[in-house]
């Protein structure tokens, strides 16, 4: 880390002053380098009334200085790869801020202010070290996108799910075992990432989620796919790989929506030998699985466009009956 505040910000710096810009970015693209970081965000900045755009990620910056809330008109900060550890309680008056990000952090906890940033839709603090979610967080009532993923979460708390417009929730990367609520109130979440978690079956609130199209449950635990599955009508994208799924349930071919299965790298013996040929599917992925053949009802599936089978245990006649059906479905 160093001191001196280089050359090449006050060139930028500069130039925002004198053309009067609503953007500043100043992010160095070598990392290494730490000649071209900038240590503290400095005092100049703050000066910027008219600024609406400030971006330091991929810099050494320790804090954000409580002369931040200067920038009245600011609506977008990116802090992204830093070495932050608090998000400064100024931050929370920041009354025209939608998109905040502090990714790549090293944050511990959320503080209760931010329901005061009024207009906030995107909330960026993946990769940090966040443990606990507050409950004040139900009060941004505007913000359409949560990144939580690569923190230390164990425990979901009930009042995530009711959010009122919630659109992009993504948990990725944490040490979630289980989410003991059964119903949702937000019925606006389209996109729920959950992968690399430790869960062991698929959380019930996820099948009250009617509005749900992608579900990211890949690196998990998980041995089963429930009936209740079917119930997910809108879902197109459904990631399932490296799980300890045994079986294939033949509910998941009446999602009359699936455009995208992945089912890779679990311990799957057998494909359902009934699929209806305009199921919608486009993208079947069933690679490192234990399938020792393919039923007709896969060479019939006229919208399907990817499919992987590779490291299983097909046997001579399937492999020629699927080159044959490559060959004749190239374009």
């Amino acid at each position: 880390m160093i001191n001196k505040i280089p050359d090449s910000f006050y060139e930028k710096l500069k130039q925002c002053q004198q053309e009067k810009s609503e953007v500043l970015d100043f992010s160095p693209e070598d990392w290494h380098d730490d000649n071209e970081k900038l240590s503290s965000i400095p005092s100049e900045v703050f000066e910027l009334e008219h600024l609406e755009y400030l971006e330091l990620r991929n810099n050494n910056i320790t804090e954000i200085p409580e002369q931040i809330s200067k920038l009245s008109k600011l609506e977008q900060l990116i802090l992204e790869r830093n070495k932050i550890d608090k998000i400064a309680d100024s931050i929370c008056q920041l009354e025209n801020l939608f998109e905040l990000d502090l990714s790549l952090n090293k944050i511990n906890y959320i503080p209760e202010c931010f329901t005061e940033i009024a207009n906030l839709k995107y909330l960026r603090l993946g990769v940090n070290y966040i443990e606990f979610i507050p409950k004040s967080i139900i009060k941004l009532s505007k913000i359409d996108c949560l990144d939580l993923s690569c923190n230390e979460i164990v425990n979901v708390p009930y009042y995530l799910f009711q959010i009122s417009n919630l659109k992009c929730l993504c948990l990725a990367d944490n040490k979630i075992k289980d989410i003991k609520l059964k119903n949702s109130n937000c019925d606006k979440i389209n996109s729920l990432d959950l992968s690399r978690n430790l869960l062991t079956t698929i959380p019930e609130i996820i099948f009250s989620l009617s509005s749900l199209e992608s579900l990211y449950l890949y690196d998990n635990n998980i041995s089963e796919i429930p009936e209740k599955v079917s119930e997910m009508k809108k879902l197109k994208k459904l990631y399932l790989g490296n799980n300890k799924i045994t079986k294939i349930n033949q509910t998941l071919f009446n999602l009359s929506n699936l455009e995208i299965l992945d089912l890779s790298h679990n311990q799957i013996k057998n494909i359902p030998a009934h699929i209806n040929e305009n199921f919608t599917l486009q993208c079947l992925l069933l690679n490192h699985n234990l399938i020792k053949n393919i039923p007709n009802s896969i060479y019939q599936l006229k919208n399907l466009k990817e499919f992987e089978i590779h490291h299983n245990q097909i046997d001579e006649i399937s492999i020629k009956k699927m080159r044959e059906y490559i060959k004749n479905n190239s374009s």
